[in-house]
């Protein structure tokens, strides 16, 4: 009996690969929207208001002089199911206008955890999911 309890409380915590698809701020401030199309996820600009500090700066990408808002800034991300992560992704970052890999380690229901890495240097962040 107590097997079959623990069976079930460990299925509920199962991860779903569409777990990952919300709403976040970044630590640019920039706000986006995670999607998913086929099983593979996308994430776009949805809001650049809080980006940069500049006035005329805020709802363009500095390098590249195109509009922000809608940008689609994440792709190719895949859930790989014996990892338990998004992995062979790529993301863009608009402050130095060039893409860099990006697997996400861990999901829940408020938060993920992303890396992002160019040649041997990564960082790790928190995206706080917004409701």
């Amino acid at each position: 009996m107590l097997f079959l309890i623990m069976v079930n409380m460990c299925a509920g915590l199962q991860i779903d690969w569409s777990d990952l698809e919300g709403r976040y701020p970044l630590p640019n401030d920039l706000k986006i929207e995670i999607y998913s199309k086929d099983r593979v996820f996308y994430g776009k600009i949805i809001d650049a208001t809080e980006f940069n500090d500049e006035e005329a700066k805020e709802t363009d990408d500095e390098n590249n002089e195109h509009s922000l808002v809608g940008k689609v800034l994440i792709r190719d991300l895949i859930y790989d199911a014996n990892k338990k992560q998004w992995v062979n992704g790529r993301m863009y970052d608009p402050e130095r206008g060039m893409w860099v890999n990006l697997k996400v380690k861990h999901v829940n229901e408020d938060r993920a955890i992303a890396e992002g890495s160019k040649f041997f240097f990564s960082k790790t962040v928190v995206w706080e999911k917004i409701y």
